[in-house]
């Protein structure tokens, strides 16, 4: 969903050290380090979420809600 088409490795990078840390004091650097560099490249950043909903009959098996919204079909059954 990266609707800008907005990429930069070392940003991505940044993200994926900040992910893998779980100490606060550790993180806060990284993420001041990737701030700096989305404030400088003024890229489009999405400040929100959405919040999917679905409605599902009974008789369907095997659905999975999944974070992008988009339905999976594959091992969806209908029950009679």
């Amino acid at each position: 969903m990266n609707w800008g088409g907005y990429c930069n490795h070392t940003l991505d990078d940044l993200f994926a050290q900040g992910a893998a840390i779980t100490d606060p004091d550790k993180r806060v650097p990284i993420y001041r380090e990737a701030a700096a560099i989305e404030q400088h490249d003024v890229s489009h950043l999405v400040l929100f979420h959405f919040t999917w909903l679905w409605g599902v009959s009974d008789r369907v098996v095997g659905f999975r809600p999944m974070p992008d919204g988009l339905t999976r079909v594959q091992g969806l059954k209908l029950m009679n």
